[in-house]
């Protein structure tokens, strides 16, 4: 018997059981729950805490990783997969910045990766410094399913931002001038999206709030304003297409392509689109919880849901009736269903190289809008 230990970067059990009563067991780095988009990390924790068990337990026999989806957050798993092989902790401040190097273009142009590491150290100590024990990234109130007193995103990703995040747009110029500089880069252009996406999240949560507010207030001019700017967010939608791996075609062409014919195809699609949307059925108590920020998801699934809702907010404080709740569920969950019932012409999917002349437009285009926001 060989005794995982799932989720140890937030949760170990081995030091809740007598180091598994000598069974031997591995220490694991779950950190991602559903393939959720966002920025999160413990790698602290993840620094430390196989090297803590394996002094305090003979019996620990490796370390692993237990992800419920990959390919988030790339720091996190190329720290766990070095540390297979070091005997201690790794200083992190000089592990970031070779991290930096690994990943990114030789500044053969002028750029100043020194900037740039300077904002990874940043994001080192914030974002992927969590301590607290959510379940993954917080949560993107976009692909939230629209109520009052939204605390968390489907069942696990709590709103709340668990560090200060004022310094995150600033690092997103830094990356971004240095994108201009280097040019075509897909890792650079992976992160700057992620980092773009972070920023749009943690403004949403802000103009929710604002608009929760206003309508408490009956100040029907400030629900209109504040919605307006909350809609305007959706705009992100064209940042991520020009990134396959952000665009719904992308995950579903895949899922297509499974199919013996075209009925197949048809199943393995609506299976495709109701795992990162309901989870089920529409009274699934999970949906929501494989939610994806991708082209195709943000403008066709999410947007159309909190357009309905700021209807519904609208038409209140003009009739002085509270909102219908049970009328406005219902008509949000027919047409959630009813989009992953629908088959869609699917764009073709091109690499990120076929799209990088466009890439720093959109980038430069995206902090742009940003900034407006702040």
């Amino acid at each position: 018997m060989v005794v995982l230990d799932l989720w140890d970067e937030v949760v170990p059990a081995w030091n809740q059981t007598n180091n598994f009563y000598g069974k031997p067991f591995v220490w694991n780095m779950l950190h991602n729950f559903g393939g959720r988009t966002g920025l999160y990390g413990t790698i602290q924790r993840v620094n430390e805490g196989p090297f803590i068990a394996m002094k305090a337990a003979s019996n620990m026999i490796g370390i692993g990783m237990t992800p419920e989806a990959i390919e988030t957050n790339p720091i996190v798993y190329a720290l766990i997969t070095e540390s297979a092989w070091n005997t201690a902790p790794v200083n992190l401040t000089r592990w970031v910045a070779d991290y930096v190097y690994s990943r990114y273009p030789a500044p053969n142009r002028g750029g100043n990766i020194s900037a740039v590491m300077e904002a990874w150290q940043t994001l080192s100590q914030t974002v992927y410094s969590c301590y607290t024990r959510q379940e993954g990234t917080s949560g993107n109130l976009l692909a939230a399913r629209p109520n009052f007193k939204l605390e968390r995103v489907g069942c696990c990703a709590p709103l709340a931002i668990y560090y200060n995040a004022t310094k995150l747009l600033d690092i997103a110029r830094t990356i971004q001038q240095y994108f201009d500089i280097i040019g075509s880069s897909a890792t650079l252009a992976y992160d700057l999206v992620d980092l773009l996406l972070q920023i749009t999240a943690n403004d949403a949560v802000t103009l929710y709030n604002n608009i929760t507010q206003a309508y408490a207030k009956g100040d029907a001019a400030a629900l209109l304003r504040y919605s307006s700017d909350f809609m305007k967010l959706f705009e992100i939608d064209a940042l991520v297409n020009f990134m396959p791996k952000y665009r719904l075609s992308t995950w579903v062409n895949e899922a297509r392509a499974w199919g013996a014919d075209a009925a197949e195809a048809d199943l393995l699609e609506l299976n495709a689109k109701t795992q990162v949307t309901l989870w089920g059925n529409k009274f699934s108590p999970l949906s929501q919880y494989a939610y994806k920020m991708w082209s195709g998801l943000i403008a066709d699934f999410y947007q159309p849901r909190w357009e309905m809702w700021f209807k519904a907010l609208a038409q209140s404080l003009q009739t002085g009736q509270p909102v219908n709740m049970a009328q406005f569920t219902a008509q949000v969950e027919t047409f959630e269903l009813s989009w992953t019932q629908q088959q869609q012409q699917q764009q073709q999917d091109a690499a990120f190289e076929e799209h990088a002349d466009t890439a720093s437009r959109v980038l430069a285009w995206a902090i742009g809008f940003l900034e407006q926001r702040q």
